[in-house]
């Protein structure tokens, strides 16, 4: 009788013969025609010198130092 392993081995062999050929002709069945990257219209540049709003305003910067106790690091 057959061992199990051969029987495995022939089997994935043959799936993967299977795949091969199908793999093969679909893409023998695609229409593409080559697209000349050249000849096609590029999309617009977006304009970057346009800002969004801010909705929230900036706060001024402060005026005195921030107390000196809060930098400790203790």
């Amino acid at each position: 009788m057959v061992e199990a392993n051969i029987l495995i081995y022939a089997l994935s062999g043959l799936i993967v013969v299977l795949a091969g050929l199908l793999t093969t002709r679909a893409i023998k069945r695609r229409k593409s025609k080559p697209e000349n990257i050249w000849a096609t219209k590029s999309a617009p540049a977006p304009n970057y010198t346009q800002r969004i709003p801010i909705t929230t305003p900036i706060p001024p910067p402060p005026i005195a130092p921030p107390p000196a106790h809060l930098f400790s690091n203790r």
